[in-house]
């Protein structure tokens, strides 16, 4: 099994299964660099982020982990989170970009969604803790202060309700 599965699926034998006797034995080596294995769940905006063991062209051998395509909300999967102790979620800035979204409804509808991933990544991968980006600002004022709102809500609503949620403004602060 890899590390990922075994966050999903528990090993067992059915009772009557096995006549006789049996032995299972599991040997497993994790390095101790896993515990801080980290998933960036984002859009475009993430795509300079690379992890690797060169401190030059990555966040270097101490944070492995990998990074995953998702434009929207909506396209966030939350089985990627599987066997990471650490996600980053940079995402939202498209979703308000859409011309539909005009309200301070329709972007606490978004909102909903995140929350709503987010918990599905909790409840999939109970020992991750969740860090929440804010959506980067843009050169279009109508979007910004969909943006400010949409953060806002982040803020204010999101971080005093569910205390395995950290704010990171930025990936210095990661």
């Amino acid at each position: 099994m890899t590390r990922r599965s075994q966050a999903l699926f528990h090993h067992r034998i059915d009772a009557g299964e096995i006549t006789g006797l049996r032995y299972s034995i599991t040997l497993r080596s994790v390095s101790s660099l896993n515990r801080n294995a980290t998933c960036i769940i984002g859009d475009s905006n993430t795509g300079g982020l690379k992890f690797g063991s060169d401190p030059a062209k990555s966040f270097g051998k101490w944070l492995p982990g990998k990074r995953f395509f998702a434009p929207t909300v909506d396209s966030i999967d939350p089985y990627v989170s599987c066997g990471y102790r650490n996600c980053v979620i940079l995402c939202g800035v498209n979703d308000l970009k859409q011309t539909d979204v005009k309200s301070q409804n329709d972007i606490d509808i978004i909102y909903n969604h995140l929350v709503s991933k987010i918990a599905q990544i909790q409840s999939i991968n109970p020992g991750v803790h969740v860090y929440v980006c804010p959506t980067i600002p843009s050169k279009r004022a109508d979007l910004n202060r969909k943006l400010i709102y949409f953060n806002s809500l982040i803020r204010c609503r999101l971080l005093p309700s569910n205390f395995g949620v950290s704010y990171v403004d930025g990936f210095d602060e990661f």
